[in-house]
């Protein structure tokens, strides 16, 4: 697809850092593939070699870009992305001598050092916004679960008013600002006060209803016997995935599954013990991705527990693989994703009995089966074609 109908000979697709195999990391990975006339470069400031393995193998092929780095060489994770600033705020740097006709920035560091680019060589640069920079905009010590929320937290904290300050320029010179989601736009109009182009991120052609032997084939070896729900993700405590818990915990006849990043897996067992409910709830962990695609394909449905998610990426893969969703009414992404009770149900906001009632109703109308094309249907509308076209109607000021 040629998304510039151009002279544009290079893209830089430019985010912070590589470790970890996300919903951001798999948008940017289709954006390199529906850029696909341009030669694409993926670009973070820090790499995790293994991580990079993973991220080539599972979402580039051949055609598709190559993978950069272009932070200082050595140090951790956060000294390559801190260093990386600092020296950006005097345009050195190897960021500032990547070769690109146009970046597409997915972070807010990367975003101000596009804009120090554009200010020295010229560069267009567009902004693409998931949500806010919560360090910055909304800031609560909860947020901090890993070392670098911590050293994230701790600049908000001492230096809120600068950064916040050179967000604002950065995302105010962009040539073009994308949002996620209605709810994310809301947000941005508030803080910088600008109107953003909405631009709902992609679900990859990966994820569509495998047949039901397959499926079962691919998951054979986790003895998955019952019918069940599944939460997916990156299940840390900002996530609530205690409410999924208590709100399966009301329910009966089915199972839970839970799969991804699960952080203070402790915690969580201790409450399904609490609940009562070992002998229901099977914990996963990191799947492959074909192995989540079996899973989203035999879901009788998809939990999404997440508070004001400002789009969510895991509703829109499992519908796109024909399962329906249960999700909250809070105004967020998911409220405008899920079509309730065509694709899926909207519950209560943050009430377990509420989220109960939605899967209890999913079950007995059989949802699942009696409205899975019209749920492939609205799926097709957040897929990586109809991204393509958004995208080449949008970038056609670059010509």
């Amino acid at each position: 697809m040629d998304v510039t109908g151009t002279t544009m000979k290079r893209i830089a697709v430019v985010y912070d850092f590589l470790s970890e195999l996300g919903g951001l990391e798999r948008v940017m990975a289709v954006l390199s593939r529906v850029m696909n006339r341009a030669l694409v470069d993926l670009v973070f400031l820090s790499v995790d070699k293994d991580m990079q393995k993973k991220f080539e193998q599972a979402y580039l092929r051949p055609s598709t870009p190559a993978l950069r780095e272009a932070g200082p060489r050595f140090g951790s994770s956060q000294v390559k992305i801190i260093l990386s600033f600092f020296r950006g705020l005097f345009g050195a740097g190897p960021f500032a001598s990547l070769p690109a006709d146009l970046f597409f920035s997915n972070s807010f560091i990367c975003s101000y050092l596009c804009y120090k680019r554009k200010r020295l060589k010229g560069t267009p640069y567009v902004v693409y916004i998931q949500h806010p920079p919560n360090f910055l905009y909304g800031r609560t010590f909860a947020w901090v679960n890993n070392i670098s929320r911590f050293i994230a937290y701790t600049a908000g904290f001492f230096f809120s008013p600068l950064l916040r300050a050179l967000d604002k320029i950065a995302v105010k010179h962009a040539d073009l600002v994308f949002v996620n989601s209605k709810y994310t736009s809301r947000r941005i109009q508030e803080i910088y006060g600008i109107r953003p182009l909405i631009l709902y991120p992609p679900v990859s052609n990966l994820f569509k209803p495998l047949p039901q032997q397959r499926a079962k084939a691919l998951l054979q070896h986790y003895d998955i016997k019952n019918k069940f729900v599944l939460l997916h993700g990156r299940i840390i405590r900002d996530k609530r995935p205690d409410l999924a818990l208590r709100a399966f915990a009301l329910t009966t006849g089915v199972d839970l599954v839970i799969s991804g990043t699960i952080e203070e897996q402790g915690t969580l067992r201790r409450l399904v013990s609490e609940l009562g409910i070992n002998d229901r709830v099977t914990f996963l962990g990191r799947v492959s991705d074909q192995e989540l695609v079996a899973l989203y394909t035999l879901a009788e449905c998809f939990i999404m527990s997440a508070p004001k998610e400002d789009f969510g990426l895991t509703p829109v893969e499992a519908m796109a693989c024909g399962t329906p969703v249960v999700a909250w009414n809070d105004g967020a992404g998911p409220s405008e994703t899920v079509l309730s009770g065509v694709t899926g149900l909207l519950a209560r906001p943050y009430d377990a009995h509420s989220m109960a009632s939605a899967i209890t109703a999913i079950l007995k109308r059989d949802m699942k089966r009696k409205n899975k094309q019209k749920i492939l249907k609205h799926a097709a509308h957040f897929s990586e074609a109809a991204f393509g076209k958004q995208l080449a109607f949008f970038l056609r000021r670059f010509s």
